[in-house]
């Protein structure tokens, strides 16, 4: 049987915004009249691999620290590793591992939670949703439950049309939970009884984080497909959607984006 790591790299895709990318270049009159193709291409190297450039973003920003791994090995924690960041108490003394890795013939980044105890999470544009895995959305965060005993891939419940469920027989209900889960423990459950939910601030969504401000008014969407299973889809949303995950991979010129704790990431493999 796969692995989770294993489902998700397969079914998710990661989002990242390289503002190094979408910045165009200066020219002058002279060089744009130019017709003539480059001579040749600039040099890169085509031994080694290329260096990794993690950006730390500042609070608030895209942009932030910026620093190029040149070792097979990078990690970050709270009170140890070659990045500590001892002011946020939601990352674990080791976090996260960036490692540099030779596959196949062909070198790939690897960025994996050390068994931290909240998480390591990667901003994604979509992703199929897994049993207990949890996201995070503006200010809030979820976990998406499946009943017990009942697979990822499962025909949609038979409710009512109006798809409201009395509390007598809710437990009766075998549907997936959208959980909220909230300080101290506490939990705000939505039964996902029908084939779509909006979550966002607005008011026409379902699911609503209407004193939110980091979250978009309709932020992301919650998708059933026709075989019964759920996905979660982000719907060009300022802050984005964030999906825990123990591991993700990179090949040359590829980049994402992960946080830890409250601090956000941006790293690209190569120029």
């Amino acid at each position: 049987m796969p692995s989770m790591s294993d489902l998700q790299d397969r079914h998710t895709l990661l989002e990242s915004n390289d503002d190094s990318a979408s910045v165009p270049a200066r020219t002058s009159k002279r060089s744009q009249n130019q017709t003539h193709p480059p001579d040749a291409e600039l040099f890169r190297p085509t031994q080694r691999p290329p260096v990794s450039i993690l950006t730390v973003c500042d609070d608030g920003k895209r942009s932030g620290e910026t620093l190029r791994l040149r070792d097979n090995v990078f990690q970050i924690g709270r009170t140890e590793g070659d990045l500590c960041l001892s002011h946020d108490e939601l990352i674990s003394s080791r976090h996260v591992s960036i490692t540099r890795e030779f596959v196949d013939n062909q070198h790939r980044l690897k960025i994996a939670d050390l068994q931290s105890r909240n998480g390591l999470f990667f901003k994604i544009v979509k992703s199929r949703l897994e049993d207990q895995v949890e996201v995070i959305i503006g200010a809030g965060k979820y976990r998406f439950e499946l009943p017990p005993g009942v697979p990822s891939q499962a025909s949609p419940p038979e409710i009512t049309s109006g798809g409201t469920v009395s509390l007598e027989s809710a437990t009766d209900v075998q549907a997936p939970a959208w959980v909220e889960l909230l300080p101290g423990g506490k939990t705000s459950t939505t039964l996902l009884v029908e084939p779509e939910y909006w979550i966002g601030r607005g008011k026409t969504c379902r699911i609503r984080r209407e004193n939110d401000a980091f979250a978009s008014r309709k932020h992301a969407l919650l998708l059933r497909s026709e075989s019964g299973r759920w996905s979660i889809k982000n719907n060009k949303s300022v802050n984005g959607v964030w999906l825990r995950m123990p591991q993700a991979t990179l090949a040359p010129g590829q980049h994402c984006e992960f946080r830890i704790g409250e601090q956000l990431f941006h790293l690209k493999f190569g120029a």
